[in-house]
C-alpha cells in the first residue's frame, strides 16, 4: 500500500513540476517572440549543464530500479541517452538508449519503443554506420505501425529519408519523405514541420539535379515560413533558392534571392549568416568578371568575419580574394591573400589538433570523475534515507529531467539551424572547387602555349603533373630576335598557394625581360630575387621568409649557337654527342636568405644541331615508391633521362611518365612535377 501511494504521490509531483517548467518555456517563447527571435537570445535559453544533471539522473534510475519503477528508469536513461548524443557521445548514447529499450519491455510499454529505436538509429547514424541505423529505423517503423504511434512514425519516415539522401537513393528518400508529409498533414503536427520537410524533399530534389522541382518545394516551405514570420528559416530558404538559380546558371535570379536572404540575416544581426551571403554575392560577382564588385562584398565578408572570429569564412574569404585578384591580374595581391589563406589553414588544424587532445584529457577527467560519483553513490546507498530525502531527490531529478528536454527542444532548434546553416554552407564546396578549377584556367592562361613550343622547337616534350587541380611549377618560353629563353621553376608550395606564387614568378620575370631589356640569365634572377624579397615584404622577422622559387633559366642564341644558363637550385642538363652533362646550379632561391651569398653566376656552352636541353624540378626525384618505399632520387632520375635518349622527345615524356607512375605505385603523388625537354 505504501509504495503505491508513494509512486502516486511521485507522479502527482512529477507531473505539476512539468506543468510549472511548461509554463516557464511559455514565459521564454514569449519573449523571444518579444525579441524577434534574438538568435543571442535563444542561444542563452538553451544553456545545458550535464555534469551536474548526468549524476542526478543516474540516483532516479537507480532508485526507479530498486522500486520495479522500470518506466520510470526508462525515461532517466532516455534522458541521458539525450545528452550524450546533444554532446556527440554516440556511444555512450547509444548504451543509454539500449537499456531505456530493456526498461521499457519489463514495463510493457511498448508503444513508447519505436521513440527509442529512432534515436538508437540517429546514433549510429552520426557514427557513419548506416546500415544498422537504417536497420533500426526500419524496426522503429514497424513498431510504430504495430502500435498505432503515428508522430514516431512520421519522424521514422523523415529519418530514413534523410538517410536514403545520404546513401545516394534519391526515389526512395521522396517515397519516405511524401509519406512523412502526408501523414505531417493528417495528424496536424503543425505547418513549421511541414515546411521543414518540404525543404528535405527539395534537397531530394536538388540532389538528383531536378531543380526546377527543387525550388518548386524549396518555394513552397519559403511561403510556409514567412506566414509564420519565421525570419531565421526564410532567409536560409531565400539562399537555398538561391544556390539551385546558380547551379542553373541563373545568376540574376541567384543575386536577387542572395539579396533577400542578406536583408533578412541583417535585420536579425545574425552576423555569420551575413558573412556567408555577402560571401556569396562576391563569388557571383566574380563569375561574372565583375571584379570590383566581387572585392567590395568578399571583404565585407572578411570584416564581418573577423569580428566574430570565425576562422573558416575567413578562410574561404581569403581564398575569394586571391582569385578575384588574379582575374584583375594583380598576382602581387592575390599572392598576398593565398599566402595568408595558406598560414591560417595551418594555423586551424594546428588549432583542431590542440582541441583534439584536450577532448582526450576531458573525457579522461570526466570518466575519472564518474568513477568516483559512482563510487560516493554507492556508500550513500548503505545509508538509511529517509522518504522525504527520497521525494526532495525524485522530485528534483524529474524538473530537472524535465529542463534537460525542454532546454534539448531549443537546443534542437540550435542544431537545426546549424543544420540548415550546413545546407548554407553546402555550396561553399562547389564554390571552392570551382574556385580552383577557376585558378587552374588562370594559371594555364599565363602558361607557355604549346604552340609557341612547337614553333620554336618542333622536337619538345612538356611533362607537368600538378599535384592538385592547380601548381606550385611553372615553365616559361620567350623568343625575342635571334634569342629564346626558356624557364623552369619551382614555388614555396603547392596548390593554390603555390599556383598565385607562380603567377606572381611569371609577372616579374615578363618585366625584368620586356620592361627592363635584360637578357643575361644572371642579372635576371638577382633582379627577379630583389623583387620577390620587396613583394613579399620578407626579411629576418617574417613568417613568410621562406617563400620564394627555385629556378633554372637558359638563354639561347640561334646565331652563336651558344647556351647561357643560371640557376637558382635547379640545375641544366644537356645532352650533346651521346653524352648527358649536368651544369649545376647556385645554391641560394629567388628569396630571402639570411645570409645572402653574394650575386648569381652564369655559365656558357657551345651547342650542335641535335643537341637536347632538359629543365625540371625535384617533385619527381622526391617521389616516394618502390618496393623499399625510398624517394626515387636525382641520380636515379638522370640514369633515367640517360636511358631514354634513344626515343624521340614526344616518346621520352610517355616513358618519363610511366616509370613515375609505376614507382610511385599506391603513394600519393607528394609534390608537384615537371619535366621540359627541347631538342635544338
Amino acid at each position: 500500500m505504501k509504495t503505491i501511494f508513494k509512486t502516486f504521490f511521485l507522479r502527482s509531483l512529477l507531473i505539476l513540476t512539468i506543468l510549472f517548467l511548461l509554463l516557464i518555456k511559455q514565459t521564454i517563447m514569449a519573449q523571444a517572440q518579444t525579441k524577434k527571435y534574438n538568435l543571442d537570445t535563444l542561444q542563452k535559453y538553451g544553456v545545458e549543464y550535464p555534469d551536474s544533471i548526468l549524476p542526478i539522473l543516474a540516483a532516479c534510475i537507480s532508485d526507479a530500479e530498486k522500486g520495479k519503477d522500470f518506466f520510470t528508469a526508462a525515461l532517466g536513461h532516455e534522458a541521458r541517452g539525450y545528452i550524450f548524443l546533444e554532446n556527440e557521445e554516440y556511444r555512450k548514447s547509444i548504451q543509454e538508449y539500449q537499456e531505456a529499450y530493456k526498461d521499457l519491455i519489463r514495463s510493457d510499454s511498448l508503444y513508447y519503443i519505436s521513440g527509442v529505436l529512432v534515436e538508437l538509429g540517429i546514433n549510429l547514424n552520426y557514427l557513419g554506420e548506416l546500415d544498422s541505423a537504417l536497420n533500426y529505423y526500419y524496426k522503429a517503423e514497424a513498431n510504430a505501425r504495430e502500435y498505432a504511434n503515428l508522430t514516431t512514425l512520421s519522424q521514422t519516415y523523415r529519418s530514413i529519408g534523410l538517410l536514403k539522401i545520404d546513401l545516394g537513393d534519391y526515389k526512395s528518400a521522396l517515397n519516405y519523405l511524401f509519406q512523412c508529409l502526408e501523414l505531417v498533414d493528417d495528424i496536424k503536427s503543425g505547418k513549421n514541420q511541414r515546411a521543414e520537410i518540404l525543404q528535405n524533399i527539395g534537397i531530394a530534389y536538388s540532389k538528383m539535379d531536378s531543380l526546377n522541382e527543387a525550388i518548386n518545394y524549396y518555394g513552397e516551405s519559403l511561403q510556409i515560413f514567412i506566414e509564420m514570420n519565421n525570419m531565421v528559416n526564410t532567409a536560409i530558404s531565400y539562399n537555398n533558392i538561391g544556390v539551385l538559380y546558380e547551379r542553373q546558371e541563373n545568376l540574376d535570379s541567384t543575386l536577387h534571392y542572395y539579396a533577400k536572404a542578406l536583408e533578412m540575416f541583417e535585420k536579425l544581426d545574425y552576423k555569420l549568416g551575413v558573412s556567408i551571403t555577402l560571401s556569396n554575392i562576391g563569388f557571383i560577382h566574380r563569375k561574372r568578371n565583375e571584379f570590383d564588385s566581387a572585392l567590395a562584398y568578399t571583404h565585407k565578408s572578411l570584416d564581418i568575419s573577423k569580428q566574430i572570429d570565425l576562422n573558416n569564412q575567413i578562410l574561404s574569404s581569403y581564398n575569394e580574394l586571391a582569385l578575384v585578384y588574379s582575374g584583375k591580374g594583380d598576382y602581387e595581391k592575390a599572392f598576398h591573400y593565398s599566402d595568408s589563406a595558406y598560414y591560417l589553414n595551418d594555423s586551424i588544424n594546428s588549432q583542431e589538433q590542440n582541441e583534439y587532445i584536450a577532448e582526450l584529457e576531458t573525457i579522461y577527467e570526466t570518466e575519472k570523475k564518474e568513477q568516483q560519483i559512482a563510487l560516493q553513490q554507492t556508500e550513500l546507498n548503505h545509508k538509511s534515507r529517509q522518504n522525504i530525502s527520497l521525494m526532495f531527490i525524485l522530485l528534483l531529478t524529474a524538473g530537472l529531467t524535465v529542463y534537460v528536454f525542454i532546454s534539448n527542444r531549443q537546443r534542437r532548434k540550435r542544431n537545426k539551424l546549424l543544420s540548415e546553416k550546413n545546407i548554407l554552407l553546402e555550396q561553399r564546396n562547389r564554390q571552392i572547387t570551382s574556385s580552383i578549377t577557376y585558378a587552374s584556367f588562370i594559371q594555364k592562361t599565363i602558361l607557355t602555349d604549346a604552340d609557341l613550343f612547337k614553333t620554336i622547337f618542333p622536337e619538345y616534350f612538356i611533362l607537368f603533373k600538378p599535384k592538385d587541380i592547380v601548381s606550385g611549377d611553372f615553365y616559361w618560353l620567350q623568343k625575342r630576335k635571334d634569342q629564346i629563353i626558356i624557364a623552369v621553376a619551382d614555388c614555396t608550395g603547392h596548390g593554390v598557394p603555390g599556383a598565385f606564387m607562380s603567377m606572381l614568378g611569371i609577372t616579374f620575370l615578363r618585366e625584368v625581360i620586356d620592361v627592363y631589356k635584360i637578357t643575361q640569365p644572371d642579372q635576371i634572377l638577382n633582379i627577379l630575387r630583389d623583387k620577390v624579397v620587396e613583394a613579399l615584404h620578407q626579411n629576418e622577422s617574417s613568417s613568410k621568409s621562406r617563400d620564394g622559387m627555385d629556378l633554372a633559366i637558359c638563354v639561347i642564341n640561334t646565331s652563336t649557337q651558344t647556351i647561357n644558363y643560371s640557376g637558382a637550385y635547379l640545375p641544366m642538363m644537356l645532352y650533346s654527342k651521346e653524352r648527358l652533362t649536368a651544369f649545376k646550379p647556385n645554391k641560394m632561391p629567388i628569396g630571402f636568405q639570411k645570409a645572402r651569398k653574394g650575386s648569381f653566376t652564369s655559365k656558357s656552352v657551345n651547342y650542335n644541331r641535335g643537341d637536347r636541353i632538359f629543365l625540371f624540378t625535384d617533385g619527381y626525384a622526391d617521389q616516394f615508391g618502390g618496393k623499399d618505399s625510398k624517394k626515387y632520387s636525382r641520380q636515379k632520375f638522370i640514369d633515367s633521362l640517360e636511358e631514354i635518349q634513344k626515343y624521340a622527345m614526344e616518346a621520352q615524356a610517355t616513358e618519363l611518365e610511366k616509370r613515375f607512375n609505376a614507382w610511385k605505385g599506391e603513394w600519393e603523388q607528394i609534390d608537384d612535377v615537371t619535366v621540359v625537354g627541347i631538342e635544338l
